[in-house]
């Protein structure tokens, strides 16, 4: 923390925020006719963009509108609180439109916000959480080598870290989706990015408190899968993925 003091923000952001969302009754979608959804399934369509599965978003747009507001009047450092207040006045704006943030999220051309970094930061950690059980049902049901594909197959989000599991030679390569939380088997040895299957060129992370886990580093596309502790069945690991830290911490620090 004394090295890197905008960690304590990023830190006393999350909690906030985390705090802010278990308070909430959250809602939890009933898992669809997955007879209705195979065709689309086995065509490569995520679960969440296919159009034989109906799932209300409007309590999840009511949650995040209300967690925004909570944002917008607090005193949190930086500049998170004002860009708070910016999302507040254009969702305000969308009043008619019952479930706009959760169809932002999964297409981003929905409607433009000045403060995409926070909005989807906000609204993948109310969606998520809202979402696990559907997530977990999901992971029951499919067939992992029917998939094997570069995106996630709830959101059709890439993935923000691979993991290997098993021991070797037969140890199975997981990816891991930083917005919904949904892990799938991957293909071991190619790049999910750019679909290099040169494996000589594909690095291991092991970590060492436990030796069947590891992540991968694919130098070609310039992407590194961080490592993912775990101890027992829990898992540490920032839950809303790289890319919406990286899009924060202007505004965190600022």
């Amino acid at each position: 923390m004394t090295t890197h003091p905008y960690l304590q923000s990023l830190s006393s952001l999350h909690l906030q925020v985390e705090t802010a969302v278990a308070e909430m009754s959250t809602f939890s979608p009933s898992a669809p006719s997955w007879n209705n959804y195979i065709g689309d399934f086995l065509a490569g369509v995520p679960l969440l963009r296919s159009s034989a599965v109906a799932i209300d978003f409007a309590p999840v747009e009511r949650m995040v509108r209300l967690l925004v507001e909570r944002l917008a009047s607090s005193h949190l450092s930086g500049n998170v609180a004002d860009q708070a207040r910016i999302l507040k006045a254009e969702l305000g704006r969308d009043l008619d439109a019952r479930c706009c943030v959760a169809a932002w999220l999964l297409d981003n051309t929905v409607f433009a916000s000045t403060c995409p970094g926070l909005l989807r930061y906000l609204g993948w950690t109310v969606l998520s959480r809202c979402l696990r059980p559907l997530v977990n049902a999901f992971g029951r049901w499919r067939e992992e080598e029917s998939w094997l594909r570069s995106y996630c197959p709830t959101c059709g989000s890439p993935p923000a870290m691979a993991q290997l599991l098993g021991a070797d030679p037969g140890r199975r390569r997981f990816l891991s989706c930083g917005c919904c939380g949904t892990r799938w088997q991957y293909r071991r040895t190619t790049c999910p990015f750019c679909e290099n299957g040169e494996n000589h060129r594909l690095a291991v992370l092991t970590v060492e408190e436990k030796e069947a886990c590891a992540s991968t580093i694919v130098s070609p596309a310039k992407a590194i899968s961080r490592p993912m502790l775990e101890k027992g069945v829990r898992r540490y690991y920032w839950p809303t993925g790289p890319q919406f830290i990286s899009m924060l911490l202007p505004a965190i620090v600022g």
